[in-house]
């Protein structure tokens, strides 16, 4: 049996775990720019989940892993100068984000999406852990009615050791995949266009990520609604609205996020889902676009291959435009 972090989000609810010209499928010699997004699952009967998004990972503790896996470097960070509050500094975004005029473009059309990630999947066999890493690139579009193509690349894993490299169970080449889908085959999560108004719009995202699960909730909402939705200028100022509202967000300071684009990260810890985490977005503080996630393990490995401090998750929102709109 395996575990494998998952997709969850960017295809829906009905899955339940996928950015100018296409880039080249990403490798791993760092610090390499880079979906199905994955998420580990480690538990004492281990459980496979498969969706299009984030997925919640839990962690109990077989035998002790023999090595440590190779993960992302970690995004350097420059320390904040405005030491204001996160939610001071998420209003102020919000405000610039409704003048920006991004993206060009309105709704009723084809929406246009491009993710590069970095996903860390594990495997128990025997008691014994193995955690490789895999990037994968997911390119979609979807259209008004209903249907659209996805197409996603993923690179071959990179393994601790040959070793591990002849045990893993499962396929290690890289490989391509591009479907087509039929109005009513896929489903959004949120089938209508998100609020405006921040109220509305918190209420609105509860649906499917309860605020009882924890303040990491939020981010995920969040994360899975970028993916599935080209936001407007007001869409997206009242997402950083929401966003302000979460209890222990700070601002970590300035970054570029993998693809080499300048960004705030703000920041919340939390190991409602098993193990210390850090969970970052990085936002364009002129558009407010949000343009990275990262999930950095901060103090406790548990049962994963990894050293800490260790990214476990990476994505980049490369592009997200309206295509063909009237």
């Amino acid at each position: 049996m395996r575990a494998e972090q998952d997709i969850r989000r960017l295809l829906a609810a009905a899955d339940p775990v996928r950015d100018h010209p296409v880039p080249p499928v990403p490798v791993f010699d760092p610090p390499a720019p880079v979906h199905r997004r994955r998420r580990v699952l480690v538990a004492a009967a281990l459980v496979a989940v498969v969706a299009a998004g984030a997925a919640v990972w839990t962690v109990a503790r077989p035998n002790a892993p023999r090595g440590a896996a190779a993960t992302p470097p970690l995004l350097s960070i420059t320390a904040a100068t405005d030491t204001r509050p996160a939610p001071v500094l998420l209003e102020e975004i919000a405000a610039r984000a409704q003048r920006s005029g991004v993206p060009t473009g309105r709704p009723g059309g084809t929406e246009h999406f491009q993710m590069q990630a970095w996903y860390l999947h594990s495997q128990v066999q025997r008691g014994d852990t193995r955690s490789v890493l895999q990037a994968t690139y997911t390119e979609l579009w979807w259209n008004a009615d209903g249907s659209g193509r996805i197409d996603t690349r993923d690179s071959p894993p990179q393994f601790q050791s040959e070793a591990d490299q002849r045990a893993w169970a499962s396929e290690t080449d890289g490989d391509g995949d591009s479907s087509s889908f039929e109005p009513h085959e896929r489903s959004r999560m949120w089938p209508d266009r998100p609020p405006t108004d921040p109220a509305a719009l918190a209420s609105w995202l509860e649906i499917n990520h309860p605020r009882a699960n924890g303040p990491t909730e939020v981010i995920t909402s969040i994360t899975d609604l970028v993916r599935q939705r080209v936001l407007t200028a007001d869409e997206r100022a009242a997402v950083l609205r929401v966003l302000a509202t979460v209890p222990g967000l700070r601002h970590d300071g300035t970054t570029h996020d993998r693809t080499g684009r300048p960004g705030m990260v703000f920041s919340l810890d939390s190991n409602g889902h098993g193990l210390p985490t850090r969970y970052s977005l990085v936002i364009d503080p002129g558009t407010g676009l949000i343009l990275a996630r990262e999930e950095v393990l901060t103090t406790d490995p548990g049962a994963l291959g990894v050293t800490i401090p260790a990214v476990i998750t990476s994505e980049v929102y490369v592009r997200q435009d309206f295509q063909g709109t009237p």
